[in-house]
């Protein structure tokens, strides 16, 4: 269902999807209310996770009526670790494959990635694990490790463009940099996630100007660590300003 080829099959509900969300934020704009980006990103993949398994849409609308099962699609999709894309909003002004790689560095999706047993005892670094020992893997560490990136705190892109760190590939054959795991236990939607990182991403950018609500000072940007996944403490809410034409919006998808 992840693979390169389904990828390539259902690549008209990752455009129709995106539509539909668009448009819901559109209305949102014309009605000056403020979007809560998180909201809208999970009915969107909701949606599309909807129709490649089941074959039909979980949400009609925006505001539809609550029920429990989409209650647990939502509450499924947050805490299993799925891309908190409104973490990508504050690069917004890098729209390349660097600023995706320097955000998976200081903000992994999952900062412990899943748990892992050994299956035999064995020494690492002089550690000694014994079998069946449960063990987790500290990404969110690796990604501000002083002794292997320089500046590790800062937010920098251009890191990646050049020097030791030119040739490092997120899908896990580097181990300064495996924000979806590495090995034979890859996040088995790497490719869909990257996919749908930088076209959802492309989309909001293109579609609308983002501003802080009214009476907000500055985005709150702390993080909190709950179930498997690194999320925003306050998720990103915006006013939003179209930037295209109005039939960009409201046409048929």
């Amino acid at each position: 269902m992840l693979g390169g080829k389904a990828l390539e099959n259902w690549s008209k509900i990752r455009t129709v999807e995106p539509g539909h969300m668009v448009r819901a934020m559109y209305e949102s704009s014309q009605k000056v209310e403020v979007v809560v980006e998180l909201e809208m990103l999970m009915y969107a993949i909701a949606n599309m996770m909807g129709q490649v398994i089941l074959s039909r849409r979980f949400f009609t609308t925006k505001g539809s009526e609550s029920n429990e099962f989409k209650d647990m699609v939502v509450e499924l999709m947050t805490s299993a670790g799925m891309f908190n894309i409104g973490d990508f909003i504050p690069s917004i002004a890098w729209m390349d494959l660097q600023g995706i790689e320097e955000t998976f560095r200081k903000h992994p999706p999952t900062p412990l990635n899943l748990p892992r047993v050994s299956t035999q005892a064995c020494q690492i670094n002089g550690y000694y694990i014994p079998k069946n020992t449960r063990l987790s893997v500290n990404i969110w560490a690796i990604g501000r490790d002083a002794d292997v990136w320089d500046n590790p705190l800062d937010f920098n892109p251009e890191r990646f463009l050049s020097g030791k760190n030119a040739k490092i590939d997120p899908p896990g054959n580097d181990f300064e940099l495996i924000p979806l795991g590495a090995g034979r236990r890859i996040c088995a939607g790497t490719r869909m996630g990257k996919v749908l990182v930088e076209y959802m991403l492309g989309t909001l950018v293109h579609s609308f100007d983002w501003m802080v609500p009214p009476g907000t000072a500055e985005l709150n940007m702390d993080e909190a660590f709950g179930g498997l996944a690194l999320q925003k403490v306050v998720p990103l809410s915006a006013c939003l300003r179209p930037r295209l034409a109005t039939t960009a919006y409201v046409s048929t998808f």
